[in-house]
């Protein structure tokens, strides 16, 4: 098996740097003073997990405290080190397989030097959100809020990150990237009636909608406001006058007699279908895509 060292390289922390600012760290306990935890972000491999980059600097200064004997003197400092560092944002961010390995084993190696060993938390205060958020949205990731959100025990917390995350994306919406990831939220919060209003309000045309919006319409179906959607969404495809636009309506006509029977109001259904023919008339080739629905009904 491979030496930790190697397996830290794998990951873009190299020895050479690393041992450095845990002896910068090591050096600021020694003098009674308070590690700045700025110094590991500043110089943390663009590439490399935070979590395992800040054990692997908290061991490597846990044992030049060693050398230099002053573990035991400055031990209080450095458990409020340890525990301020695993309660950083970017510590909770989600690792793979491996990288959940090494992150044991340098806490392992942590552990063995201190008796009552700092626990990780997941309780974040205001500023350590406000932080996350900070780095989050200058590259928002659906998934990467997903994990984090999940990490979080406190549900004011929770609620907290959820409010200023959208709110973050919501004047941006426009933009194709935020636009998949503002969705993506809004249907992993069930927010349907935020999501659907905008759908009409922002998207003139239904077939260019992302993966995510199509997502999020199918996963609002249940919701009371998805009927109401899809009678405006229907029109606005038809309206189009493309072939594809028709097929696309009479896909969603079949979605919205479906919930209808659901509900108990097949008769509401025929109803309106009535009143589209009648609307369309004039639309011929809509109006042989219907038929074609209703033949096969």
């Amino acid at each position: 098996m491979a030496s930790l060292t190697e397996r830290l390289l794998n990951h873009n922390i190299h020895m050479d740097n690393a041992i450095p600012l845990a002896r910068k760290i090591s050096h600021t306990l020694i003098k009674n003073n308070e590690p700045d935890h700025k110094t590991i972000h500043n110089q943390k491999p663009y590439d490399a997990p935070y979590a395992l980059f800040f054990l692997t600097i908290a061991s490597l200064a846990i044992q030049d405290l060693v050398n230099k004997r002053y573990l035991t003197l400055r031990k209080p400092a450095l458990t409020r080190f340890l525990e301020k560092g695993l309660r950083d944002p970017q510590y909770n961010e989600a690792l793979s397989g491996g990288e959940e390995a090494l992150k044991r084993e340098l806490l392992a190696r942590i552990h063995r030097h201190l008796p009552t060993p700092a626990r990780e938390e997941r309780n974040l205060k205001t500023e350590d959100l406000t932080d996350w958020l900070t780095a989050w949205k200058t590259r928002p990731h659906a998934e990467k809020y997903k994990q984090f959100y999940h990490s979080i025990q406190n549900p004011e917390d929770q609620a907290h990150l959820k409010k200023h995350a959208l709110g973050e994306l919501r004047p941006h919406r426009l933009h194709p990237g935020v636009k998949r990831v503002y969705f993506a939220l809004l249907a992993f919060h069930e927010e349907w009636d935020i999501g659907l209003t905008h759908l009409l309000a922002d998207d003139s045309d239904p077939l260019a909608c992302t993966p995510e919006q199509l997502t999020f319409i199918k996963k609002s179906l249940p919701s009371p406001a998805a009927v109401a959607f899809l009678h405006q969404w229907i029109e606005r495809l038809i309206e189009k006058r493309t072939g594809s636009h028709y097929k696309e309506a009479v896909r969603y006509v079949a979605i919205l007699q479906d919930l209808y029977e659901k509900s108990g109001r097949a008769g509401r259904f025929d109803e309106w279908l009535v009143i589209l023919r009648t609307r369309y008339s004039g639309y011929t080739a809509f109006r042989k895509e219907l038929d074609r629905f209703e033949q096969e009904r």
